[in-house]
């Protein structure tokens, strides 16, 4: 679902914006994101995104995190899909 629509570009929540900012030089703002991988570790955590910072000192870091630390633009019918797996994903965990 995720991989064709691969690069895209998206942007932290909270939880991964604060660790990005102690990790990379901006520290003001929001970075911007291009999802460049999605992997299944078949875990608790679910599914992880490998993503690039693109306002960072050293050009485009490395990071993954978890997909639902990631949001995508919600005009796209891809995010909406996503948000729907993840409900089903946390629906399944809690049971």
């Amino acid at each position: 679902m995720v991989r064709e629509a691969l690069p895209l570009a998206a942007h932290a929540k909270p939880a991964l914006l604060t660790f990005l900012r102690r990790r990379t030089a901006n520290k003001t703002m929001a970075p911007r994101l291009t999802v460049t991988d999605v992997l299944d570790l078949r875990d608790a955590r679910g599914p992880m995104c490998k993503f690039a910072v693109h306002d960072s000192a050293p050009p485009r870091e490395i990071f993954i995190a978890p997909i639902n630390q990631i949001a995508f633009d919600r005009r796209l019918l891809l995010s909406r899909q996503i948000g729907r797996y993840l409900r089903i994903l946390e629906r399944q965990a809690k049971r």
